[in-house]
């Protein structure tokens, strides 16, 4: 009862904050960045094919404080590689002693006098493989660089990384626009566009997985070893079912227009909510025992539920801002670290009520007529 009474709370915090959270154009990352101070940062990474092309908008550039350069970086590696690369030197990657990646190609801004932007500048390096084109936009406004590859034998996973060369504390304002696509139009990437196929795979094993548990279920209805907990347990294969079926939906969205589709997405969302919140509350009540050792919670087992149910409420709050989140934003690197942290606690804390268990049921075993059976339900836990 104090967990269904809960969960309303918990809902209305899940729906505020699903109202709350501004749609991002998935394949086409749109980044407004106010005082930003970043040295670098990965603004997206694309599996890149021939024919497919990554295009950079430039807009409302403007720089606060003196700098020693800014502009972006082309790279043939994964992201992770390319922060680790750039982490490991100080040295601005614009300069001529920096030692540059064969595979990668820097393109810095050209700056006035009074060190404002002004256009694209020349690009530092070449990439035989590579072609690239800058233009202007709504009459200067919007600065474009197109990036698409001259080879077949060169695609790979390509990463776009933004960089401010510091004097000093940096802080620039600029919007960002980059819009990846492949033949097709195909805007997953290279590697991704079988996502769809494969949640949708998921979903109809998972409703398999559903209908002959509701045929076991059925049949051992009278059985002395159906629980409660098995009802809920085909509560949360059902959602995990639903939950496949609308991130397949949501996938073929963007696959094919670069965009979610906002009702889908809400969807996709609320049941992925409802099958989080099923899957802990399964497994701490099979991990107290309910229905199997009592059919009652103490007060220490009803204060861990009050702990980590509204704690998993915020990581699914968590993952949608993650999820919605431009990458290489500000806001999606915090998010990601409160996400982990709270389900690194979660996962910790469901631990506790196992080992109560434990202990409740080998403190009963040495009980003159009980042994017995609760040697049994030691067993079966």
């Amino acid at each position: 009862c104090v967990c269904v009474k809960y969960n309303y709370k918990c809902v209305f915090v899940f729906v505020c904050a699903c109202c709350c959270v501004s749609t991002v154009e998935s394949r086409k990352h749109r980044l407004h960045l106010v005082d930003e101070q970043r040295r670098f940062f990965v603004v997206s990474d694309f599996g890149l094919l021939y024919g497919g092309s990554i295009t950079i908008q430039i807009s409302n550039v403007n720089i606060n404080e003196p700098i020693e350069g800014i502009g972006f970086s082309f790279h043939r590696m994964s992201p992770d590689r390319v922060q680790y690369t750039l982490q490991t030197t100080d040295v601005c990657i614009f300069s001529r002693t920096y030692d540059i990646d064969e595979d990668t190609l820097r393109f810095p801004f050209a700056l006035n006098q009074l060190l404002q932007f002004q256009s694209w500048g020349e690009p530092l390096d070449a990439l035989p493989s590579v072609r690239h084109v800058a233009t202007q936009l709504q009459n200067g406004s919007v600065h474009e660089l197109i990036l698409s590859l001259k080879d077949k034998q060169v695609e790979d996973l390509y990463s776009v990384a933004f960089h401010i060369c510091n004097i000093g504390s940096p802080s620039v304002d600029i919007d960002i626009n980059v819009i990846e696509v492949n033949p097709g139009p195909e805007y997953l990437g290279a590697g991704l566009t079988e996502l769809p196929d494969v949640f949708g795979v998921t979903s109809a094993l998972f409703g398999l997985a559903s209908v002959v548990w509701v045929v076991l279920l059925w049949n051992h209805r009278h059985s002395p070893n159906f629980y409660k907990i098995h009802l809920i347990m085909l509560a949360l294969v059902v959602a995990k079912t639903l939950s496949s079926v609308f991130h397949a939906i949501d996938y073929h969205f963007i696959d094919t227009m670069g965009t979610e589709e906002e009702g889908w997405a809400v969807t996709f969302y609320v049941i992925n909510f409802a099958k989080g919140m099923l899957l802990f509350l399964t497994v701490l009540l099979v991990g107290v025992g309910y229905g199997v050792i009592k059919n009652i919670l103490s007060k220490q087992e009803k204060r861990l539920f009050l702990v980590v149910l509204p704690l998993q409420v915020f990581a699914n709050v968590a993952a949608i801002v993650i999820d919605e989140s431009s990458e290489g934003s500000r806001q999606q690197s915090a998010w990601r670290i409160v996400a982990f942290t709270i389900d690194l606690v979660c996962c910790g804390a469901i631990l506790f009520p196992i080992v109560w268990s434990i202990d409740h049921l080998k403190g009963t075993v040495s009980v003159d007529g009980k042994a017995a059976v609760s040697m049994k339900k030691l067993k079966m836990f």
